[in-house]
């Protein structure tokens, strides 16, 4: 297909989508966003005109009822997803039949799986048993809170699948096999968080035989692109779009439809109960051109988060409130200009959590640095109330490394908090 007649087809998929959100009788939550903009939509002609739409944001999502931003009758078949809230502004968002890939079902089908145990937050597990129609296999949902029970249930109904984050199948599968033969586990589905190289290399040595799939999605979006066998045994960070989407790159002020940015992203499926018309979805990505062995020729190839504000990993959430907070009773702040870098490291059988503390000196500081530092590592909260310090003799985090460094990395002061999972 060429480029013109391709965004041709995009177009006509847009249009519709503005006139269904601008002639809908269930909600006018794009009239009254686009009237306080001052923009018309009826004037949005092209491509073009498309882009002076101003872009949709999670506050704006998260401030606004569900109710408000249903956009079909309460008696139509949809599921009700919600985020877990862990920065405090738990979302909840509607949306019709989760969408596979055909070649990500044809896997599914042919890895003949029967029972799926899901062990996910009560509102994204709730969804996921009524909008997956297609899914080839029975759902059963486990407790989070009672992995021990949780791991006889799997005996008992024989699951050879599981659906969960990769940290949750990590520290699952000391449970599930003090009960059952993890090698009848045969696909893992991993959508929820970011997934390294070294999360999954430990992921195929507790679970041997199970294939893992790892969607790119979001409570917001559901599954926004996917993997093929290709891009699968490449990296777990390489995908293909979704074809219901019209994707853009945001990058400083430019907008452009490839290119390294934060992905912005609009719905092009048929009604939708919630449509997202230029939602700025936070992850920074790069989008290029390039012959898959599979056929398709874009690539989307994500690089983490654009807001480091927190970091959720291994299933606890940094906070820079926390940190800075931490910082200034510790004495650490204004002595020393400062990054958090965040790796995984693997010890044995498990993944823990390094935190190495970048310091730029600046003044003198108020006692040694030993001092400091162990101040900092019982001030900085994780997660409920439990300190870095709590967590390192909980085993969670490796002890906190210090590293003088003679420079930080660029935008300091905005980007406190760096992750790297290679």
């Amino acid at each position: 297909m060429n480029d013109n007649k391709s965004k041709g087809l995009i177009w006509q998929r847009i249009r519709r989508l503005l006139n269904f959100v601008y002639n809908n009788k269930h909600s006018n939550f794009y009239r009254k966003k686009y009237a306080l903009a001052k923009i018309d939509i009826k004037k949005i002609k092209s491509l073009a005109d498309f882009r002076l739409l101003t872009y949709l944001t999670r506050e704006e999502l998260v401030n606004s009822p569900p109710a408000d931003r249903l956009f079909l009758p309460r008696d139509k078949t949809f599921s009700t997803y919600a985020t877990s809230g862990t920065t405090n502004t738990p979302l909840v968002m509607y949306h019709q039949e989760y969408k596979f890939h055909p070649t990500v079902l044809n896997k599914l089908e042919k890895s003949g799986i029967k029972q799926t145990l899901v062990l996910r937050p009560a509102g994204i597990a709730g969804g996921n048993l009524k909008s997956w129609w297609s899914y080839p296999a029975s759902q059963l949902i486990g407790d989070l809170q009672n992995l021990t029970l949780t791991a006889k249930l799997a005996k008992l109904a024989q699951v050879d699948s599981l659906n969960a984050t990769a940290t949750v199948c990590i520290y699952f599968s000391q449970y599930l096999k003090k009960e059952y033969d993890v090698g009848n586990i045969r696909i893992l589905w991993l959508g929820g968080e970011y997934v390294s190289k070294e999360k999954l290399k430990l992921l195929k040595k507790l679970y041997p035989k199970a294939d893992p799939i790892i969607p790119f999605v979001s409570a917001e979006t559901l599954v926004r692109a996917y993997q093929c066998d290709y891009l699968s045994s490449k990296s777990p960070n390489l995908y293909h779009p979704m074809p219901d989407f019209y994707f853009e790159i945001l990058s400083g002020k430019k907008i452009s439809e490839a290119g390294e940015g934060e992905l912005v992203a609009t719905t092009l499926d048929k009604e939708t109960p919630c449509p997202l018309i230029r939602y700025r979805t936070g992850d920074l990505v790069k989008i290029y051109s390039g012959k898959c062995n599979c056929g398709e020729t874009q690539i989307i190839e994500t690089l983490g988060r654009t807001a480091f504000d927190s970091l959720r990993i291994q299933g606890v959430t940094l906070h820079r409130k926390y940190l800075e907070k931490a910082a200034i009773k510790s004495g650490l702040w204004p002595a020393f200009d400062y990054q958090l870098h965040i790796f995984e490291k693997v010890t044995g059988s498990k993944i823990k959590i390094q935190l190495e503390l970048h310091l730029l000196p600046k003044s003198p500081p108020q006692g040694s640095l030993l001092t400091i530092t162990k101040e900092f590592s019982n001030q900085f909260l994780v997660t409920q109330n439990l300190t870095l310090t709590d967590l390192i003799q909980k085993d969670v985090f490796l002890p906190i490394k210090i590293v003088k460094a003679k420079n930080l990395e660029s935008g300091y002061k905005q980007k406190l908090i760096i992750p790297h999972f290679s």
